[in-house]
Protein backbone atom coordinates (compact mmCIF):
# COMPACT_ATOMS: atom_id res chain seq x y z
CA UNK A 1 0.00 0.00 0.00
CA UNK A 2 1.79 3.47 -0.92
CA UNK A 3 0.70 5.93 1.65
CA UNK A 4 -1.67 8.72 -0.40
CA UNK A 5 -0.83 11.86 1.30
CA UNK A 6 -2.93 14.70 1.48
CA UNK A 7 -3.79 17.77 4.31
CA UNK A 8 -5.27 17.03 7.24
CA UNK A 9 -7.00 20.20 7.87
CA UNK A 10 -9.16 18.25 10.82
CA UNK A 11 -7.78 15.42 12.84
CA UNK A 12 -10.86 15.58 14.93
CA UNK A 13 -13.53 15.29 12.07
CA UNK A 14 -10.56 12.43 10.66
CA UNK A 15 -11.73 10.27 13.24
CA UNK A 16 -14.11 10.87 14.99
CA UNK A 17 -16.31 8.80 12.72
CA UNK A 18 -14.80 5.29 14.55
CA UNK A 19 -17.01 6.18 17.69
CA UNK A 20 -19.54 9.10 16.97
CA UNK A 21 -18.02 12.81 18.23
CA UNK A 22 -15.55 12.97 21.26
CA UNK A 23 -17.92 12.12 24.11
CA UNK A 24 -17.47 11.88 27.94
CA UNK A 25 -16.59 8.09 27.17
CA UNK A 26 -14.48 9.12 24.66
CA UNK A 27 -12.33 11.99 25.37
CA UNK A 28 -10.05 13.40 22.54
CA UNK A 29 -7.34 16.00 24.22
CA UNK A 30 -4.87 17.18 20.99
CA UNK A 31 -1.54 19.36 21.64
CA UNK A 32 -1.49 22.19 20.82
CA UNK A 33 -5.49 22.60 20.23
CA UNK A 34 -5.65 22.90 17.70
CA UNK A 35 -3.28 20.81 15.68
CA UNK A 36 -1.88 22.58 12.61
CA UNK A 37 -2.95 21.41 9.24
CA UNK A 38 -0.32 18.52 8.24
CA UNK A 39 0.40 16.55 5.78
CA UNK A 40 -0.58 12.37 5.83
CA UNK A 41 -2.59 9.73 5.23
CA UNK A 42 -5.93 9.89 7.23
CA UNK A 43 -7.63 6.78 5.75
CA UNK A 44 -4.68 5.16 7.55
CA UNK A 45 -4.66 7.08 10.53
CA UNK A 46 -8.40 6.60 10.83
CA UNK A 47 -7.47 3.08 10.60
CA UNK A 48 -4.90 2.83 13.30
CA UNK A 49 -6.74 4.64 15.62
CA UNK A 50 -10.35 2.54 14.77
CA UNK A 51 -8.29 -0.63 15.56
CA UNK A 52 -7.01 1.10 19.03
CA UNK A 53 -10.29 1.84 19.92
CA UNK A 54 -11.94 -1.48 19.22
CA UNK A 55 -9.15 -3.11 21.23
CA UNK A 56 -9.45 -0.90 23.84
CA UNK A 57 -13.50 -1.03 24.32
CA UNK A 58 -12.64 -4.94 24.08
CA UNK A 59 -10.36 -5.51 26.22
CA UNK A 60 -10.10 -3.27 28.73
CA UNK A 61 -12.88 -1.94 31.80
CA UNK A 62 -16.48 -2.72 30.22
CA UNK A 63 -17.95 0.74 29.74
CA UNK A 64 -14.75 2.58 30.40
CA UNK A 65 -13.30 5.81 29.16
CA UNK A 66 -11.26 5.47 26.07
CA UNK A 67 -9.23 8.78 26.02
CA UNK A 68 -7.27 9.49 22.48
CA UNK A 69 -4.35 12.12 22.52
CA UNK A 70 -2.48 13.45 19.61
CA UNK A 71 0.03 16.00 19.64
CA UNK A 72 2.10 17.61 17.38
CA UNK A 73 6.12 18.37 17.68
CA UNK A 74 8.81 18.66 15.48
CA UNK A 75 7.34 17.40 12.39
CA UNK A 76 6.17 14.47 14.39
CA UNK A 77 2.57 13.59 15.09
CA UNK A 78 2.15 11.49 18.41
CA UNK A 79 -1.46 9.38 19.05
CA UNK A 80 -1.92 7.80 22.26
CA UNK A 81 -5.07 5.70 23.32
CA UNK A 82 -5.64 5.14 26.58
CA UNK A 83 -7.96 2.43 28.43
CA UNK A 84 -8.57 1.50 31.63
CA UNK A 85 -7.66 -2.31 32.99
CA UNK A 86 -10.16 -5.12 32.10
CA UNK A 87 -9.94 -9.08 33.05
CA UNK A 88 -6.82 -10.60 33.00
CA UNK A 89 -4.83 -6.83 32.86
CA UNK A 90 -2.34 -7.93 36.04
CA UNK A 91 -1.20 -11.14 33.79
CA UNK A 92 -0.34 -8.91 30.91
CA UNK A 93 1.75 -6.73 33.32
CA UNK A 94 3.66 -9.52 34.58
CA UNK A 95 4.37 -10.87 31.30
CA UNK A 96 6.03 -7.43 30.56
CA UNK A 97 8.02 -7.37 27.42
CA UNK A 98 6.72 -10.45 26.11
CA UNK A 99 3.43 -9.13 26.14
CA UNK A 100 4.34 -5.94 24.21
CA UNK A 101 5.91 -8.05 21.84
CA UNK A 102 3.64 -10.46 21.06
CA UNK A 103 0.55 -7.87 20.83
CA UNK A 104 2.47 -7.16 16.85
CA UNK A 105 3.40 -10.30 16.11
CA UNK A 106 1.28 -12.23 13.38
CA UNK A 107 -0.66 -15.44 14.42
CA UNK A 108 -0.15 -14.37 18.23
CA UNK A 109 -3.04 -14.57 20.67
CA UNK A 110 -2.29 -13.54 24.55
CA UNK A 111 -3.97 -15.84 27.02
CA UNK A 112 -4.41 -14.64 30.79
CA UNK A 113 -2.51 -18.49 31.60
CA UNK A 114 -0.69 -19.72 28.72
CA UNK A 115 0.70 -16.76 27.59
CA UNK A 116 1.75 -16.21 24.04
CA UNK A 117 -0.43 -18.96 22.05
CA UNK A 118 0.59 -19.75 18.54
CA UNK A 119 -2.25 -22.65 17.60
CA UNK A 120 -4.86 -20.57 17.54
CA UNK A 121 -6.93 -23.68 15.65
CA UNK A 122 -6.73 -25.86 19.52
CA UNK A 123 -7.56 -22.62 21.76
CA UNK A 124 -11.12 -21.47 22.94
CA UNK A 125 -10.99 -18.39 21.12
CA UNK A 126 -13.17 -16.28 24.10
CA UNK A 127 -10.74 -17.07 26.73
CA UNK A 128 -7.79 -15.02 24.16
CA UNK A 129 -6.71 -11.74 24.66
CA UNK A 130 -5.89 -10.19 20.99
CA UNK A 131 -7.15 -10.04 17.45
CA UNK A 132 -4.74 -12.52 16.15
CA UNK A 133 -2.78 -10.92 12.93
CA UNK A 134 -4.76 -7.33 14.05
CA UNK A 135 -2.17 -6.11 15.82
CA UNK A 136 0.52 -7.37 13.14
CA UNK A 137 -1.85 -5.41 10.48
CA UNK A 138 -1.42 -1.84 13.17
CA UNK A 139 2.35 -2.39 13.18
CA UNK A 140 2.40 -2.34 8.89
CA UNK A 141 0.29 0.60 8.51
CA UNK A 142 2.57 2.41 10.89
CA UNK A 143 5.63 1.26 9.28
CA UNK A 144 3.57 2.97 6.22
CA UNK A 145 3.40 5.75 7.47
CA UNK A 146 6.60 6.03 7.80
CA UNK A 147 6.40 5.62 11.87
CA UNK A 148 5.67 2.73 14.39
CA UNK A 149 3.32 1.95 17.09
CA UNK A 150 3.75 0.51 20.68
CA UNK A 151 1.87 -0.81 23.62
CA UNK A 152 2.74 -0.60 27.36
CA UNK A 153 0.94 -2.35 30.31
CA UNK A 154 1.16 0.02 33.05
CA UNK A 155 -0.12 -1.33 36.57
CA UNK A 156 -3.48 1.18 36.22
CA UNK A 157 -3.95 1.78 32.53
CA UNK A 158 -2.66 0.45 28.95
CA UNK A 159 -1.49 3.02 26.10
CA UNK A 160 -1.19 2.19 22.57
CA UNK A 161 0.76 4.80 20.57
CA UNK A 162 2.05 5.56 17.27
CA UNK A 163 4.38 8.16 16.11
CA UNK A 164 4.61 8.77 12.64
CA UNK A 165 6.46 11.72 10.68
CA UNK A 166 3.75 14.95 9.82
CA UNK A 167 4.83 17.79 8.03
CA UNK A 168 2.98 21.14 8.27
CA UNK A 169 0.99 22.52 5.13
CA UNK A 170 2.71 25.98 4.30
CA UNK A 171 1.52 26.14 0.88
CA UNK A 172 -1.37 27.63 -0.61
CA UNK A 173 -2.95 27.68 -4.16
CA UNK A 174 -3.96 31.17 -5.95
CA UNK A 175 -5.42 31.00 -9.72
CA UNK A 176 -3.76 28.55 -11.72
CA UNK A 177 -0.82 28.11 -9.21
CA UNK A 178 -0.48 24.51 -8.12
CA UNK A 179 -0.87 23.28 -4.64
CA UNK A 180 2.75 21.96 -5.34
CA UNK A 181 4.31 24.90 -6.16
CA UNK A 182 6.27 27.45 -4.21
CA UNK A 183 4.80 31.28 -3.99
CA UNK A 184 7.15 33.32 -4.73
CA UNK A 185 6.53 36.34 -2.08
CA UNK A 186 8.72 38.86 -3.93
CA UNK A 187 5.94 38.89 -6.86
CA UNK A 188 3.46 40.68 -4.32
CA UNK A 189 6.02 43.30 -3.45
CA UNK A 190 5.10 46.99 -4.77
CA UNK A 191 7.51 48.26 -7.40
CA UNK A 192 9.85 51.20 -6.84
CA UNK A 193 8.73 54.50 -7.23
CA UNK A 194 5.07 53.75 -6.88
CA UNK A 195 2.95 56.34 -5.49
CA UNK A 196 -0.72 54.80 -5.41
CA UNK A 197 -2.81 52.07 -6.92
CA UNK A 198 -6.41 51.91 -7.71
CA UNK A 199 -8.06 49.15 -8.22
CA UNK A 200 -11.43 49.03 -10.99
CA UNK A 201 -13.91 46.45 -10.14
Amino acid sequence: YAPKVERVNDVVAVLHGVRGQPNQRFPFVTSPSPLPVFMADPQLLRFVHKNAISNACKYGKRGGAVTTEISFKDNEITMNVTNLPGPYHEALVRMGNLARKAVFEPGNRLHPDLGVVHDLANLNQSQTHSSGDGGWIIKKCAKALGGDCSIKFHESRTVFTLRCPAKIERKMSIGNQSDSEDLDASNFCIPPNTWGIGIDE
